[in-house]
């Protein structure tokens, strides 16, 4: 489980020690990364509270008040939704954020705290990050507080360090 302990603060690029520093790097940084994505899944819903919105990684929810069997409904539309979305269809993942934007209380709702963390996600290993991202922000962000939307637009952002290496 070392995994976790050994994670650094990101500052938008990936630097595993044997990666060479070249063009591409960044790619094959995620490619390698994306392999742990699925231990790493496994740890959270493990560790995660009841009615977390990381059930949303999960294919099945068992729900047992009306209210949290009808939260819970939701959940499992939207987390189909952006199964599809990551897979590429755009009309999902635009329909699957929108059930998610500002789901919650507070500054920044569960919903969107769980949109910035599909993005990182995106950034660590899905194909196209870029347009995946554009995508979240451009749906989510008139949907929820100012707070949570200008966080959403960070993490929908490709920002690098301001030092040498890149840090």
């Amino acid at each position: 489980h070392g995994i976790i302990q050994d994670l650094a603060l990101w500052h938008g690029h990936l630097a595993f020690p044997g990666l060479p520093a070249a063009a591409g790097a960044d790619r094959v940084a995620r490619e390698r990364f994306a392999g742990h994505l699925p231990y790493l899944q496994e740890v959270f819903l493990d560790q995660a509270p009841e009615n977390s919105l990381l059930c949303l990684l999960q294919e099945g929810v068992v729900g047992t008040t009306g209210t949290a069997q009808a939260m819970q409904a939701a959940l499992r539309t939207a987390g189909s939704l952006l199964r599809s979305g990551w897979t590429g269809d755009a009309a999902c993942l635009r329909e699957g954020v929108a059930w998610l934007a500002g789901l919650g209380g507070g500054l920044t709702p569960a919903g969107d705290d769980f949109l910035c963390g599909i993005m990182l996600a995106a950034w660590l290993g899905h194909p196209d990050p870029d347009a995946f991202c554009q995508t979240v922000v451009e749906t989510a962000a008139s949907r929820t507080t100012i707070l949570s939307a200008a966080f959403l637009r960070a993490a929908g952002r490709p920002e690098k360090g301001g030092g040498e290496d890149g840090r």
